[in-house]
């Protein structure tokens, strides 16, 4: 923890990031209470939610489909593209801008024959390609089934019918028997939208709760960062 000052020569301490109220980037596709986080030297709180674009493959077949979600929060215009051209070919990587391209390995008859699993495997040692998503097998996907060809599909902010999310922050003052509604977010729909929110900390400890609405098996793809100031 560090002290600054400022043009008065009044001391005080930076903010810190609390690493437990932290969420990498995810899937939400139901409701759930994230894990609660101590606040005891926190003064004050600020909360801010991060909505991601994201893709979860539906291919022919079975396991065979990954999800990617971009890193950075908001519009990235990430695309994936799996590519099945040629014989005897070797799977690689390639990305030019936002687009990643996945040329799929073939055997001599020109079939694909790269895994779920290898797909995954290529995209994280891709550098340039895992600085833009995280990749990850689809619910349901052990990873051993083969790919197919996929045209270009943009990561997109959320999924479903007239999908809702909301997210509040809820403050307890008995160490978590109770939890109280500190913050809540406006409501977010199809747009991937950035808020923060700061809160006068009220309780011992904290958790974030996250709410999913809508039909058609609505999902987003969340983070949460949360700093305070001792």
């Amino acid at each position: 923890m560090s002290t600054s000052y400022n043009l008065n020569s009044v001391s005080f301490q930076d903010p810190v990031m609390i690493p437990a109220a932290q969420l990498a980037p995810v899937l939400i596709t139901a409701s759930t209470a994230l894990a609660a986080f101590d606040l005891f030297d926190a003064k004050d709180m600020t909360v801010v939610r991060l909505i991601h674009e994201h893709l979860v493959t539906a291919l022919t077949g079975s396991n065979n489909d990954l999800s990617f979600i971009a890193r950075a929060a908001g519009d990235q215009s990430v695309t994936i593209t799996y590519a099945v051209a040629g014989n005897d070919t070797p799977l690689t990587v390639s990305v030019v801008g936002q687009a990643i391209t996945v040329n799929v390995a073939t055997d001599g008859s020109g079939n694909a024959t790269s895994t779920a699993a290898d797909v995954l495997a290529a995209v994280q040692a891709s550098v340039t390609a895992n600085a833009l998503v995280i990749v990850a097998l689809a619910s349901g996907n052990d990873g051993t089934g083969v790919v197919t060809a996929l045209s270009s599909t943009p990561l997109v902010a959320s999924v479903g019918s007239s999908p809702t999310l909301d997210v509040k922050t809820e403050c307890s003052m008995d160490g978590g028997a109770n939890y109280y509604e500190s913050v809540a977010f406006t409501q977010a729909t199809s747009t991937a939208t950035i808020e923060a929110k700061k809160l006068a900390v009220t309780g011992k400890t904290a958790r974030h709760v996250v709410t999913l609405g809508g039909t058609g098996s609505p999902r987003f793809a969340l983070s949460i960062q949360a700093i305070y100031r001792p």
